[in-house]
């Protein structure tokens, strides 16, 4: 019993230093063969963004109310 544990220890840790050897080589395989076979192109030089100027608040209409003499007020949305 003890042996299978010890030899199920070692496949499992095997497996997993299998799978990183195959993982890291394909790695530097695709990096090596993207960087011979990658086109340079010009880095293009950011423009300067130009300065937002701040929106002029609208004017703001206000009215006053009597409430004696009004009973209903209603509202109507303008363009």
């Amino acid at each position: 019993m003890i042996v299978s544990f010890i030899v199920g220890a070692f496949t499992t840790a095997g497996l997993f230093i299998l799978c990183l050897i195959i993982v890291v080589g394909i790695k530097s395989v695709y990096y090596t063969l993207a960087k011979r076979f990658s086109k340079k192109t010009p880095v293009p030089t950011p423009e300067k963004p130009k300065s937002v100027t701040p929106k002029k608040r609208k004017s703001v209409r206000t009215i006053e109310i009597d409430p004696d003499l009004a009973d209903r007020i209603y509202f109507r949305k303008s363009g």
